[in-house]
């Protein structure tokens, strides 16, 4: 009987190398199955990227070339582009106090030393703006860096006659 149970313990252990096989057999048909799925993703995700980077070119591209075109019909027209100024000038200063009607004459202190004499520009800066409107006879200084009306007085012009 001892000599049976041998064969029944080898039988058992033959029966568990068989389960072992079919499961290394089976462990090496998924993880066949799992490598061969996996190269397809990075290719979906490097498809997707360069889907969405081509995107971003073509939309920088529009981009770039509108501002193009803007810059050049500045070029082509330069009396366009400082009536826009102008007018965003006034609409800022508007923004700050009521202004006279009419289109005002704007001019730049470019050498703030030559009007200090001048009351009006005591306070002024290179680089402020003046908007005189003639019909008014208002003068309005006004500073662009800090958004601030500096002065407004009323405009006296003495016509020279000949």
């Amino acid at each position: 009987m001892s000599y049976q149970r041998r064969d029944n313990v080898e039988d058992k252990r033959g029966s568990s190398s068989s389960i072992a096989s079919s499961t290394r057999t089976q462990l090496s048909q998924s993880q066949l199955s799992s490598a061969s799925t996996e190269p397809k993703k990075p290719k979906a995700n490097l498809t997707w990227v360069i889907i969405v980077l081509l995107i971003l070119a073509i939309c920088s591209s529009i981009f770039f070339f509108l501002q193009y075109q803007k810059s050049q019909d500045k070029l082509k027209n330069p009396n366009s582009a400082a009536q826009s100024q102008t007018q965003e000038l006034i609409a800022k200063v508007a923004k700050l106090t009521d202004l006279p009607t009419g289109e005002p004459t704007v001019a730049t202190v470019s050498d703030v030393t030559k009007l200090s004499s001048q009351t009006f520009f005591v306070n002024a800066k290179n680089g402020d703006k003046v908007l005189i409107y003639s019909s008014a006879k208002k003068a309005i200084l006004y500073r662009p860096s800090t958004n601030k009306i500096i002065n407004i007085a009323p405009l006296s012009i003495s016509e020279q006659q000949p």
